[in-house]
């Protein structure tokens, strides 16, 4: 796991700095950590031009794209602001402002790799913690749009000195030890249908519906008693056995994020006419708590890349309803592209 801590002062000495010190060492033990400082790239205002509503691109080309190089390459990232009139430091709010191209709220829009967490520590030097709240508004806001999952935030006062963060090193080291632990806690695998997870494969499969934005799960309401002959030939399937007239072999996997499954992904072998014109090689469902935090970007890309080694066509085959639109996204994050549509469905190929 990467780590990007980032200095948001132009001061690389400060209170601020030694805040950056003490996180990049303590998540250093578990991650592997780079500490950048804002101050250390030049770039431009933000123009207003709006021409990356358009292209996903900036017209500038400067020292910003370091800089979201080092976010594409993070899976966790701390920002670390100071207080300056009650706000993120102007170098820093020109980062944000030049981040509009990653802005979901509009088509099309550059996209980060997904699962990202964000955290956000704000400091001031006087005593009232909503000035440093309204700072980690703005870092949360930051994180937002570009879909970087915001889960935690440190406020610290009283600290203007360098020599006064200490007093706060306590706090500190229980934050980046909550940080170690939030990623440890949503490491996703694929694991296949297997009898040694029936209990818990059982209750995820009875309660997927019956369509599900074009997910069709045959085994919806299947009681306990009959799901042991379900998985026996979901298992089969995966051999290209026990299979329907016209049907190829399939491999159903579960998506767990430690010991809970949160998806289902199917991933057909190969592809016959009916598929090539209809469903193609994957299919996959996210049950719908675990919605919104990234979980089908992921899942979609670890059962890509296990299709890669699978299937014989040159590209993955997906299919999704018009009116899915984050499904859509997922597919389109993971490099895939619309090669054709009809009335209700895109057709999305993903490249080997």
């Amino acid at each position: 796991m990467n780590a990007l801590v980032i200095n948001c002062s132009p001061v690389r000495n400060g209170a601020t700095a030694e805040i950056v010190r003490i996180i990049s060492e303590q998540l250093g033990k578990s991650f592997n950590t780079k500490a950048v400082c804002i101050g250390d790239y030049s770039f431009g205002f933000c123009k207003g031009c709006r021409s990356c509503h358009n292209t996903a691109e900036c017209v500038q080309h400067d020292d910003f794209g370091s800089i979201i190089t080092e976010f594409e390459n993070a899976d966790t990232i701390v920002c670390v602001a100071p207080s300056y009139w009650a706000d993120v430091p102007a170098q820093f709010k020109a980062f944000i402002d030049r981040c509009t191209p990653w802005c979901n709220t509009h088509e099309p829009h550059a996209s980060l790799k997904s699962g990202k967490k964000g955290y956000a520590v704000a400091l001031r030097t006087g005593p009232n913690i909503r000035e440093c709240e309204k700072i980690i508004g703005t870092v949360e806001h930051c994180f937002v749009h570009p879909e970087i999952a915001c889960f935690g935030s440190l406020g610290l006062c009283s600290v203007e000195y360098k020599e006064n963060v200490e007093a706060h090193r306590d706090e500190i080291v229980s934050f980046c030890e909550n940080i170690i632990k939030d990623q440890g806690e949503t490491m996703l695998y694929l694991k296949p249908a297997n009898t040694d997870d029936i209990e818990k494969e059982f209750l995820f499969v009875r309660d997927i519906p019956e369509d599900e934005n074009g997910y069709i799960n045959e085994y919806h309401g299947i009681s306990r008693g009959d799901f042991d002959n379900a998985l026996n030939v979901i298992i089969a399937n995966s051999r290209g056995e026990m299979l329907p007239e016209g049907y190829v072999p399939m491999t159903s996997y579960f998506l767990w994020n430690d010991d809970t499954i949160v998806g289902k992904l199917d991933l057909r072998h190969y592809l016959c006419e009916s598929l090539v014109n209809g469903a193609g090689h994957i299919g996959y469902y996210i049950a719908p708590p675990y919605r919104g935090k990234g979980y089908g970007t992921r899942g979609l890309g670890l059962i890509a890349d296990i299709s890669r080694k699978v299937i014989p066509e040159d590209e993955i085959y997906l299919r999704v309803n018009k009116d899915n639109p984050a499904s859509l996204k997922a597919m389109l994050k993971n490099g895939g592209y619309i090669h054709h549509e009809d009335e209700h469905s895109y057709f999305v190929r993903i490249k080997k």
